[in-house]
Parts: C-alpha cells; structure tokens; sequence
C-alpha cells in the first residue's frame, strides 16, 4: 500500500474538517451529559435564600444547593406543588419547598437563586413579600420560574415600589425590568 504524504495546507485542511465536526458533536452533546460524580468546571453558581431565616448561600452548581439544603435541614427539598414522599411510621419528613428561581441570565440559564420555604401552603393560602432581593442578587435577575400554584412579581424598587414586572408563573426575559428588580412578591 502506497502512503500518501500531505503537505502544510492538507495537513490544515484536516485539521479544520476535525475542529468542524468536533464543534457539530459538542453542540449536539444534552447540556447535562455529564457522568454521576463528575464535576463540572462551567457549572453555574446556583444560590439558596432560606425565606424562613432571611440567609443566603451559594454553592457550585444544583446538585451542590440540593445536598446543602437536606444536610442541613435534615429533610428532603420540594418545588412548591409536590407532596413529601411517604412518610415511615407517623411523622411526616419535613420538606423545604422551592417557590421559585430567578436566573441572572435569559431563558433561566446562568447563576441562579432559589427562593425556599417550609411552609407547605406558601402559594395556596399564603404569599411571601421580599422587600429586597437576596444578597447579590440586587438588579441581577433576567428570567425566572415560580413552582406549583405560584406566581412571582418582581419590582423595581425595595419594598415593591416603582415599576414591576408580573406576576407570572415564568418568563424567559424581562424587557425593561432586566437587570432591574429590586424587591419581589410571590403568590397563588
């Protein structure tokens, strides 16, 4: 068999027909394509502000916010909508619902901050009023989401003053309000 010898420009013009078709496989590749226990250097800061104890944290990627929040309240994390699984024995699992998440990029990508409770009728029965938004996250938000029956109302000063966006369940842009909210109001 004949071996074929390419010169600079053949050697360059398989180097860019490869870099192309590795392109094409990455976009192609699920965003979550990543293996348990992998850890993922571009994983998105996600925040948890505790409604109940006005704290917030911020921890690397979902998986991390989940872990935090069943270590340290010792019960399981809920959106806002779903039942405690079964209980053993007579005591229900105390749960912490999430009410919503506001992303600070459009189309809830980017960091983001869940906004959780343990009060299990929060958006049936009850609303929360944050008259600020949680630490760092002050004129940040660009899109969110709201669980359950929830509806989120975000505004553009403190204590819901000036213009507002909402309330809606979710919205993947905020117009005017992007990058703006100052203080937020979730309902049913």
């Amino acid at each position: 068999m004949k071996k074929m010898r390419m010169g600079h420009a053949g050697r360059a013009s398989v180097a860019v027909a490869a870099a192309v078709l590795g392109m094409s496989l990455v976009a192609a590749a699920p965003a979550n394509a990543l293996v348990s226990g992998e850890s993922d250097e571009t994983t998105a800061e996600t925040c948890w502000f505790n409604s109940d104890t006005e704290v917030t944290q911020c921890f690397d990627g979902q998986a991390a916010f989940e872990a935090a929040v069943e270590d340290q309240t010792g019960g399981v994390l809920l959106f806002a909508g779903e039942e405690a699984p079964a209980a053993r024995g007579v005591v229900a699992p105390l749960a912490t619902y999430v009410l919503a998440t506001f992303y600070a990029d459009s189309n809830k990508t980017g960091a983001s901050v869940n906004i959780t409770t343990t009060i299990s009728t929060m958006c049936t029965t009850h609303s929360f009023t944050g008259n600020s938004m949680p630490s760092g996250w002050n004129d940040r938000v660009s899109s969110f989401v709201s669980f359950g029956t929830c509806k989120t109302r975000l505004s553009e000063n403190i204590n819901q003053g000036g213009s507002s966006f909402g309330p809606v369940a979710s919205a993947n842009s905020l117009g005017v309000m992007n990058d703006a909210a100052s203080s937020y109001w979730i309902t049913g």
